[in-house]
This record gives structure tokens, C-alpha cells and sequence, in this order.
């Protein structure tokens, strides 16, 4: 079978054993919501890419915070 005509496998979670949540409900090792983590075994393939791209884009939001509406200037 080529690899155009193997089914795409389900994403791996994100987990890296760094277990902390922080006051959002968020944790600190895999940037996802305590709901997000209760939902990945469960999750469709689908759900779980959706899930990815909110904890990449907290990760972002992690190393560049908001500047809170002031400009940079």
C-alpha cells in the first residue's frame, strides 16, 4: 500500500508529563483545558484536530501575551 492510500492516523496527544494547571483551568505542560484532556480519549479524529489547533494557538499566546490594547510604539 503507497502512503497516499493509508488512512490518516488519529494525532497523538499532545501530553508531555508535565502535569500543572494553572488558575485558567489550563495546563501548563500541554496548554489544554481540563475538558480537553477528559475529551481526548473519546474524541473524534476531528475534535482532536480542533483541540490541537486551540492548544497551539494558547502555546503562541503563552510566549507572546496580548499587550493588553497598548501599542508597541
Amino acid at each position: 500500500m503507497s502512503r497516499l492510500n493509508q488512512p490518516l492516523l488519529p494525532p497523538r496527544s499532545p501530553c508531555i508529563g508535565i502535569c500543572k494547571v494553572n488558575e485558567q483551568q489550563i495546563c501548563s505542560g500541554c496548554h489544554r483545558t481540563l475538558s480537553e484532556i477528559g475529551r481526548w480519549s473519546i474524541a473524534s479524529t476531528d475534535e482532536k484536530r480542533s483541540i490541537l489547533n486551540d492548544v497551539q494557538r494558547r502555546r503562541f499566546e503563552s510566549v507572546f501575551p496580548a499587550s493588553g490594547g497598548q501599542d508597541a510604539t
